[in-house]
């Protein structure tokens, strides 16, 4: 079974959320609205401003497989959280809170609720491997596998987000958010280029569809 992640907030608090999923190895699509969600069973990670009084219940009352965890600014109001957590949501992040106890806790959630899924930060198919809990991708090479070595921070992130869906046409602004605010549109072709070479036979799975962006092919 697929694991389905999504986060839910205003585009201008989402790094902090986006880069949580992308520790895990995990892509999750940014949505503004929760009934944006699609009607498949998932977890999200949800603003608490979109938590007000009833809507979790009435959201998940049309979306029975929908798990939430509220993420709150530092100092959020209690009665707030309260409210939320009162409404189903299983958790609520702090934005104070360090990067690794909330990676520790998302992943619990994951392992709890979707006990049959793969492991999240785990990708693997008959040619390539990523495992973004040690950050390292392995290519086939005959009957063995071989790390593929220099990879760039960027190259990783950007390859992570294509293997979270095989086959899935990313945009180039999709990819640009992965490599920072600094960074323009040019810097996914570079990136994507320098995939391409250093992983050999496997980097020919990195297609260009011309106007949208790229994606990761099936093996």
């Amino acid at each position: 079974m697929r694991l389905s992640t999504w986060t839910v907030c205003p585009r201008a608090r989402a790094a902090r959320w986006e880069r949580l999923w992308r520790a895990l190895g995990l892509t999750a699509p940014l949505l503004s609205r929760l009934d944006e969600l699609p009607r498949e069973r998932g977890l999200a990670l949800v603003d608490l401003s979109l938590l007000g009084g009833d809507a979790l219940c009435a959201h998940r009352a049309k979306r029975p497989g929908l798990h939430v965890v509220a993420c709150a600014d530092v100092g959020a109001a209690p009665q707030v959280l309260s409210a939320a957590l009162a409404g189903g949501a299983l958790d609520y992040f702090d934005q104070g809170a360090p990067d690794d106890a909330l990676e520790a806790r998302l992943r619990a959630h994951l392992k709890r609720l979707f006990p049959s899924a793969k492991p999240p930060g785990l990708f693997s198919d008959d040619g390539l491997r990523l495992d973004a809990r040690v950050r390292e991708v392995h290519v086939r090479r005959g009957k063995s596998w071989k790390l593929v070595g220099g990879l760039s921070a960027r190259e990783f992130d950007v390859l992570s987000v294509l293997a979270g869906a095989p086959g899935k046409a990313f945009e180039r602004r999709d990819l640009l958010d992965r490599l920072g605010s600094d960074a323009v549109v040019e810097a996914v072709d570079k990136v994507v280029a320098a995939l391409r070479k250093k992983l050999g036979t496997q980097g020919k799975r990195l297609k260009t569809l011309r106007g949208v962006g790229y994606l990761l092919a099936k093996a």
